[in-house]
């Protein structure tokens, strides 16, 4: 785009920020080995300064809500039949999905601009950093959890939502879900078609799942 077809956009500053992350790779023969991987992210840089805004405000959870959902799970273990605990078709399941594209999803709320090397671009979705992008993403997640798969949201706690199938648990791009296993494969199924996502779930006595950098490992009577 040439620099006076963006004289009307806001000039927002970016960067990039870099690091190192061990992730699971599978090998030829199927199994599966651990490799770090660099990792470049362009992020924007919007100051605060003396402004004073109400209008960034983003739900989260807090430490007493992140044991709900766990507890919910361990409820629902507990009513299952004892022979049918580990085969039954609607067997609980909680496990947590990471939305790797997320603010990339939202687009801008007004127009903006970006120069990089030399060149300035338009920018047509969200980047992390900027201050109105983790509430624009809720609005967008929250939206679609409700159209495409029925959730309802609670009121006194507005990350956390369900439907007749499902409890899901909302921080920022993480999330948390239980329900029965039939049903979360069509939920999964929907974030796919969606999103760019990763996600685990616990698989019995041992598995484990992480949540906000906190690993799940279950135990025969409980956490």
């Amino acid at each position: 785009v040439h620099a006076d077809d963006l004289k009307d956009e806001e000039q927002l500053t970016t960067k990039f920020v870099r690091d190192w992350r061990v992730k699971d790779f599978t090998c030829e023969d199927g199994t599966t080995t651990k490799k770090w991987l660099r990792r470049s992210r362009l992020v924007a840089r919007e100051f605060s300064f003396w402004e004073k805004r109400n209008d960034t405000y983003s739900p989260a959870t807090s430490t007493h809500i992140l044991n709900l959902l766990p507890m919910l799970y361990l409820q629902k273990i507990s009513e299952m039949p004892a022979c049918e605990s580990q085969m039954h078709p609607k067997q609980p399941v909680l496990g947590t999905v990471d939305i790797k594209d997320a603010f990339l999803m939202v687009d801008q709320v007004k127009p903006m601009a970006v120069t990089l090397l030399n060149s300035k671009y338009r920018v047509r979705k969200n980047l992390p950093g900027q201050r109105l992008g983790a509430k624009a993403w809720y609005m967008h997640f929250r939206e679609t959890l409700s159209k495409d798969f029925g959730f309802e949201w609670c009121v006194e706690q507005p990350c956390i939502a369900r439907n007749e199938h499902c409890c899901t648990m909302v921080h920022v791009d993480d999330v948390m879900f239980c329900g029965d296993g039939a049903y979360l494969d069509v939920f999964l199924k929907g974030l796919k078609q969606r999103y760019s996502i990763s996600h685990s779930q616990l698989e019995g006595v041992d598995s484990e799942s992480q949540f906000l950098k906190r690993t799940l490992r279950r135990v025969p009577n409980g956490f």
